[in-house]
């Protein structure tokens, strides 16, 4: 019996819950799910919806796969909390950036994943939101040299120096 196949799943989703990061990063609705609460999002226009259930921290989707994008952001952050603002902002730089499954997105998920980073903390920063960039580098540097969700993503030290550099000193 072939042990690895067992193993590297295991410990694959061990890293995720130990960094604080959900095995579903790559899951995305295509349609707002039921009961979401639609919610002002002060870093860009995408419709923005608190989800109850949402497994990720937060999320672009796309209406029918490639269509319009909406973003949700997982209830259980806390409304307005500085975590929440970072996640909101993370998922601006995808949409600023034109990150969607037609432009190659998971192909390109690592560039994909620090181009939102340096974003967020770019219009954080310009906003002096010091408590969601404390937030935000908590949230991304919890896991050093290992990847920060499913293959292909940065490392955490690698989300944290865009982090750091996109802030400008802030």
């Amino acid at each position: 019996m072939n042990h690895f196949k067992t193993i590297v799943p295991v410990a694959f989703l061990t890293m995720f819950f130990l960094c604080g990061l959900s095995p579903s990063v790559g899951a995305q609705y295509f349609a707002v799910p039921p009961g979401a609460q639609a919610i002002s999002n002060p870093y860009c226009g995408a419709p923005t919806y608190r989800v109850w259930n949402e497994p990720r921290r937060g999320g672009i989707n796309f209406v029918g796969g490639n269509g319009p994008v909406f973003i949700t952001v997982a209830h259980s952050l806390g409304a307005g909390s500085p975590v929440e603002r970072a996640v909101l902002a993370h998922e601006c730089g995808h949409v600023a950036r034109r990150h969607g499954l037609n432009s190659g997105f998971y192909g390109q998920i690592r560039q994909k994943e620090l181009e939102a980073d340096c974003f967020a903390a770019s219009i954080l920063a310009q906003r002096r939101d010091r408590s969601a960039l404390i937030a935000f580098r908590q949230m991304v540097g919890s896991c050093g040299t290992f990847s920060s969700g499913p293959p292909g993503y940065p490392t955490c030290n690698e989300r944290l120096s865009t982090i750091n550099q996109c802030a400008g000193g802030m």
